[in-house]
């Protein structure tokens, strides 16, 4: 049995807004080849908590190619099975970047070790990562070609560790597989019950998954900054990870150490009405007070330090 696990990140609430592909093909047990591709997202635009899961910024995208030139390295891999981790989710984000940009997605059956792995455990669905602890399989979450690895080393265990052929598999736990047909996913057919949980926050510096993020460079080595308002030009969770591939620190409040506060445009239009948030006050009492020399920085300013212009 051959298949190709996948794992799909994306830039927004908008599942066509592949920003990273991750993939994993396996000949049985063999892994035969992995790799991962970043993908310039559609829409364009990239949502806070999206960034803070997947550690994904514009910076690291905007001159990647398209998803429909990347599948042209995946459509020519031989297998016959997609496996992922909640199918739902993946195989909707291929089947509507496929209408999107006017391709047809390879129509082979599906598999999701998600639902799996609740009818072998009888409980409800369960998340990659705390499947991978409780296997023991290594991952290193969020990150699509760890990911999409993980989840075919999973689908092994569950077959080894039941001792079923997978057609047998299937049958023992009534479970259809998904198929895709026409760019449209029909999900696997199986016993379900689950919950729906729909929320937003704000992330902070220990919300952030910033060990995925791969070294730019060290030019900002040490320097600590914090952030005060929503910013325009990129998202809060975009800056720290940008700050933190150039080996900046980032920091939830202001403090002695802090060398520059990064102030949203709105944050300044607010200052000039005498309205100041808690932290652009704080940095100004320490400025004036030649306790600290922090740099108080527009958005532009911060681009400029990026070295994006």
């Amino acid at each position: 049995m051959k298949y190709l696990a996948l794992d799909f990140e994306t830039a927004n609430e908008h599942q066509s807004s592949i920003c990273s592909v991750g993939y994993a093909l396996f000949d049985n047990e063999k892994i035969v080849s992995s790799g991962s591709y970043l993908v310039k997202p559609e829409p364009f635009y990239f949502n806070e908590v999206n960034v803070a899961i997947n550690g994904i910024t514009r910076l690291m995208t905007v001159n990647s190619p398209p998803y429909c030139e990347i599948r042209n390295n995946l459509i020519n891999l031989d297998f016959d099975y997609y496996v992922c981790h909640n199918a739902s989710f993946d195989m909707n984000c291929l089947t509507k970047i496929a209408k999107l940009q006017n391709f047809k997605a390879v129509e082979v059956p599906v598999l999701c070790t998600m639902i799996m792995a609740s009818r072998v455990l009888n409980s409800g669905f369960i998340s990659l990562d705390r499947l991978c602890r409780f296997t023991g399989i290594a991952l290193n979450h969020h990150n699509a070609e760890a990911d999409a690895i993980a989840c075919g080393h999973l689908l092994n265990y569950m077959l080894t560790d039941s001792g079923y052929e997978l057609s047998d598999f299937l049958e023992e736990f009534c479970i259809i597989p998904g198929a895709i047909s026409d760019n449209t996913f029909t999900d696997l057919c199986y016993e379900k019950s689950r919950k729906s949980y729909n929320y937003q926050y704000a992330p902070s510096v220990k919300d952030m998954n910033l060990d995925i993020c791969e070294p730019l460079n060290s030019a900002l080595a040490g320097l600590q900054f914090a952030y005060t308002g929503d910013m325009e030009i990129m998202t809060r969770a975009e800056a720290m990870i940008e700050v933190h591939r150039r080996g900046g620190i980032n920091k939830n409040s202001v403090t002695l150490k802090t060398n520059y506060l990064v102030v949203a445009n709105t944050a300044f239009e607010e200052a000039e009405e005498g309205i100041f948030s808690s932290k652009f006050k704080k940095a100004i009492d320490l400025k004036e007070s030649g306790k600290s020399n922090i740099a108080i920085i527009t958005e532009n300013d911060f681009i400029n330090i990026l070295g994006c212009k």
